[in-house]
C-alpha cells in the first residue's frame, strides 16, 4: 500500500501473477503478470469477507473476485481453446457491476490500462490470436516438448509469429 487515509481507507497497487505446471517436467510457465495501479479499498479490521456474485460488494472483494476469475480464465485457456470464456464472462460482469462505483479502475475513461480495458481486450476478437496462443503454446508445445521436441519447437515458432502480428496491429493494448 502506498497510502493509508485514516484507519480503514487504503490506496496502492497490486501485482497479479499466475503460473501453471508444464506436464512431464518440474517447470512452470507464467500465465499472467499484471500490475494494477488503481487498487483502492476500505477495510475495517475483522470485517467479514462475504462475496455475493452479481451484486455490488466492497471494492476489495470485487477486485479479488475479478482477478480470481481472470486467473482461472487464463489458466483454462491453456488447456482448451476458449476454455476461459465462462470465467472471463464472470470477470466482465464484475466490471459491469463495479463501473458505477466510485472506486477507480473499472471505467473506460480512466486510462488505457485498467480492469475495464483488460476485460475489453480479452473479449475483443482482434486479440483472439493471443488467446489461441495460450492454448497452442502450452498444450501443443510445452506440455509435449519432452516427447516431440522438433514438432513442438516448430509449433512454438508459429505460435509466436501470431503474437507478433497482433503486436504490430495493436501495440498499445494491455497485453503488450
Amino acid at each position: 500500500m502506498s497510502e493509508r487515509n485514516g484507519t480503514s481507507d487504503y490506496k496502492g497497487s497490486i501485482q497479479v501473477s499466475s503460473r501453471r505446471p508444464i506436464y512431464g517436467t518440474s517447470y512452470n510457465s507464467p500465465i499472467l503478470n499484471y500490475k494494477d495501479d488503481d487498487f483502492n479499498f476500505t477495510y475495517i479490521e475483522y470485517q467479514p469477507f462475504e462475496y455475493n456474485d452479481g451484486q455490488t460488494n466492497p471494492n476489495l472483494l470485487m477486485v479479488l473476485a475479478f482477478y480470481a476469475y481472470t486467473i482461472i480464465g487464463f489458466d483454462a485457456e491453456t488447456y482448451a481453446p476458449n476454455g476461459g470464456n465462462p470465467y472471463f464472462a464472470k470477470a466482465q460482469a464484475i466490471v459491469a457491476n463495479s463501473s458505477n462505483a466510485g472506486e477507480p479502475g473499472w471505467k473506460a475513461f480512466e486510462g488505457l490500462r485498467n480492469r475495464f480495458w483488460l476485460m475489453e481486450n480479452i473479449n475483443n476478437p482482434i486479440y483472439k490470436p493471443i488467446r489461441t496462443f495460450y492454448y497452442e503454446f502450452h498444450r501443443k508445445c510445452l506440455d509435449v516438448m519432452s516427447k516431440k521436441t522438433d514438432e513442438s519447437a516448430r509449433l512454438a515458432g508459429t505460435s509466436l509469429e501470431k503474437l507478433r502480428k497482433v503486436h504490430q496491429d495493436k501495440p498499445l493494448s494491455v497485453f503488450f
